[in-house]
């Protein structure tokens, strides 16, 4: 378990966190989808600081009768989605600024 953890970027205890959070089973990362989902989830968390991974997480999937991985990994979808909105409109804001002054 711990290679696989390396092989995604993250220490055993992080992704051994994670994956109580998500609910993720050994079995789930044999499964070519779910392991998938659960990298992507990996990759986007990693970019939180530590303090605030669990609490992200838990906001997602806490108290929800859904699948916690694909929940959570839409979850992070629309985040990436916002992230890179916010992104654009920064880069917006400082062509208007260019204009503005």
């Amino acid at each position: 378990m711990e290679e696989k953890f390396n092989d995604l970027g993250v220490d055993a205890l992080t992704g051994t966190e994670i994956m109580g959070l998500a609910d993720v089973t050994t079995t789930d990362l044999a499964d070519p989808i779910r392991f998938q989902r659960f990298k992507d989830v990996l990759d986007y968390v990693k970019t939180i600081p530590h303090e605030h991974r669990s609490y992200f997480i838990r906001k997602a999937v806490t108290g929800k009768n859904v699948d916690k991985l694909d929940h959570l990994w839409g979850y992070v979808e629309l985040n990436k989605r916002k992230d890179l909105k916010a992104k654009e409109l920064k880069k917006l804001d400082e062509e208007i600024g260019f204009y503005e002054r």
